[in-house]
């Protein structure tokens, strides 16, 4: 555990860095911004919103560095980039969103480079205190931003369809990305430290993939929500690392380490599980009045410090019907031996040690007996690749996250890292 302990250290360490980047940023002076308008004018302001009014759908606001204090309106196509991380910061405001994309001509809009923060409301209300907020239809991209210290969130979708990818969503309040009756499509983000890392309701039938989700107090919540969760890592939340409430999901991919919960919980979900890898959570998989296919995973040393902590727990006063076959389960529980609980023993499922590479890394020895092991016909048909972006089947799929690969020199061989998910 030596390695993991130096691993969170290092991403928390980031975080503070990040921190510093946004304190320090606030400090710099206003510099300009600059519209590139289509036939070719250009013309300079003071503020980002000044800018904006002037740039033509399909044309592009830059922006230098600076702080601007200032809040953000969208309602068209433009791409608005920040250069050298400008920071937009509405601590000057109350009960406002620091940026907010509103209505379908947004769809083709982009927001990359900045530092978003300072958003707050005056009374409770996830509506304002949001970093970015999309609402009526909004369909922007939003890229390659810092997203930080907003007192309600990171992102907010209320009846929208963002593309949301490759931004530090880290130490919003209450949640990273809150989705209302909207359908978000979310890749290689990391998000931290917020009550909630991500939360689906109402219908916010989503897409998650290749996200880093840490150290929040809950990872994924869906509700009333089916996702698509594939090829992330969710680690060290302080509650459940998925959680799926009436929301029969696909989660398929996924390393899924130390939430002090349960790695995987159902609450009347009928979801299907598959190829991932679940280990030193609370419970495993935890399962309430539901009925989920559990197959090709490896769930190992979850709930070791309990007596009352299983691999799959299937609730007694709410139980369900599982289908459980073709997993790796291997000490669980205090004893080791509590890999299920009212629930039956897999077929063809595997009660053997499925030797990952080191402590850390959850690719697969040679002599695993999880490879080759599982079965292909409750992979998804879309699913081409597994956690590290190679081929998912080779011969016949294995167990787990990752396919096993003859591993390349040590001094080549990339070990896994919880900062970031490899292509």
């Amino acid at each position: 555990m030596k390695i993991l302990k130096r691993k969170k250290k290092v991403v928390y360490k980031l975080i503070m860095i990040l921190s510093w980047v946004i304190l320090a940023n606030v400090s710099n002076s206003i510099a300009s911004v600059t519209v590139y308008n289509l036939g070719g004018s250009i013309s300079t302001y003071t503020t980002i919103q000044a800018g904006i009014n002037t740039c033509q759908s399909g044309a592009t606001v830059t922006v230098s560095p600076g702080n601007y204090n200032e809040i953000i309106y969208i309602n068209k196509a433009i791409n608005l980039v920040g250069i050298g991380t400008p920071t937009i910061d509405a601590s000057s405001f109350i009960n406002t969103n620091t940026i907010t994309f509103e209505g379908t001509a947004t769809k083709n809009a982009v927001i990359s480079g900045f530092i978003i923060t300072g958003a707050s409301y005056k009374d409770i209300n996830w509506v304002y205190g949001n970093g970015i907020s999309c609402i009526n239809g909004a369909q922007p991209t939003i890229t390659d931003n810092i997203i930080a210290r907003n007192s309600s969130g990171g992102v907010i979708c209320v009846n929208s369809f963002p593309i949301i990818t490759n931004n530090k969503i880290i130490q919003n309040s209450y949640y990273g990305i809150r989705c209302w009756e909207s359908s978000a499509t979310i890749t290689n983000n990391i998000i931290a430290r917020s009550v909630n890392g991500l939360f689906f309701a109402n219908n916010s039938s989503s897409i998650l993939t290749k996200n880093i989700i840490i150290g929040n107090f809950g990872g994924v919540y869906c509700s009333n929500s089916p996702s698509t969760i594939t090829s992330n890592v969710i680690v060290r939340n302080r509650f459940d690392g998925i959680c799926c409430n009436r929301s029969p999901s696909i989660i398929a991919n996924n390393v899924i380490v130390e939430n002090a919960r349960a790695g995987i919980r159902c609450e009347s979900s009928l979801s299907v599980i598959t190829n991932n890898t679940i280990e030193g959570n609370g419970h495993g998989i935890y399962c309430q009045d539901s009925s989920p296919t559990i197959t090709n995973n490896i769930i190992t040393q979850n709930g070791t410090t309990s007596p009352d902590c299983y691999g799959i727990y299937n609730d007694p006063d709410y139980p369900g019907t599982l289908t459980i076959d073709y997993n790796c389960m291997w000490g669980n529980g205090k004893s080791g031996n509590n890999n299920y609980y009212k629930c039956s023993l897999g077929v063809n499922d595997i009660q053997k040690d499925p030797q990952f590479i080191e402590v850390d890394d959850h690719h697969l020895k040679s002599t695993s007996p999880c490879i080759d092991a599982g079965t292909d016909t409750t992979v998804p048909f879309w699913l081409n690749a597994e956690l590290d972006g190679n081929p998912r089947i080779v011969r016949r799929v294995d167990i787990g996250a990752y396919e096993y690969q003859s591993p390349p020199p040590p001094a080549q061989r990339r070990k896994e890292d919880h900062l970031g998910v490899r292509p």
